[in-house]
């Protein structure tokens, strides 16, 4: 019936707590018969020679005499009359250990257990929203990189357009110098020729031909004029 009504660490407790020297003294006198063991009159017969014995580290006790024997327990149970759950009582009230009934420790452990689920449905839930916000920022660094890429490409397309506009404007001055030399060419072209020109003029002047005739080039016959025949001569 205790072990239904208290549970095993509830006894452990009280085990562990008693001084069993000191409750075995309280019913007979105790002498250490070695480094493990006291001795003393057994307190449920009458004898006049120690034949009862404890070992206060087991917490056990033996009679040579009667066969008495049990631990803390039974020797309440057997000097104070009381049955297990009253010497658990009785010992556990004078050794200030709080006992724990089975149903207030299935009540504990239900708390606890709800209190450990909901523990780990909280840190579930944290670890979703870790691993979102984790998923989040790995997007956001693939978008970065991503842009980053492009403007990488967008600024070497840039850079090939600035080269190419440099080349193109070098070839706009080259052609434009060309052009400025043939016109500057064509002028003095045409200055020589008015040169030229003014010149013809003058020889042509100073010879008396008219604009067309040349020097070297035999003068042509008015028309209707002949050499005088031979036979008028």
């Amino acid at each position: 019936m205790a072990l239904a009504l208290y549970t095993n660490e509830s006894r452990d407790r009280v085990r562990d707590a008693v001084d069993f020297v000191e409750l075995v003294s309280a019913r007979t006198e105790l002498r250490r018969a070695g480094p493990a063991r006291y001795e003393g009159l057994c307190p449920f017969h009458e004898e006049r020679t120690p034949s009862f014995g404890i070992d206060p580290a087991q917490k056990v006790y033996h009679c040579f005499g009667c066969q008495a024997s049990g631990d803390v327990f039974t020797f309440v149970q057997e000097t104070e009359g009381v049955d297990f759950k009253e010497a658990l009582e009785l010992l556990a009230e004078r050794y200030g250990v709080e006992l724990e009934r089975e149903r207030e420790a299935r009540q504990r452990l239900e708390k606890e257990s709800e209190r450990r689920f909901a523990e780990l449905q909280s840190r579930a839930k944290a670890a979703e929203e870790r691993a979102e916000r984790a998923e989040h920022v790995a997007q956001l660094r693939a978008d970065e990189s991503e842009q980053l890429r492009r403007m990488s490409e967008a600024e070497v397309r840039v850079r090939v357009s600035e080269e190419n506009a440099r080349r193109a404007e070098e070839s706009a001055q080259q052609a434009d110098r060309r052009l400025r030399e043939a016109e500057a060419r064509s002028s003095e072209l045409e200055a020589e020729a008015r040169k030229l020109g003014s010149g013809r003029r003058k020889i042509f002047t100073r010879w008396g031909l008219a604009q067309g005739d040349h020097p070297d080039e035999p003068r042509a016959e008015p028309a209707g004029e002949a050499e005088p025949a031979e036979d008028a001569k």
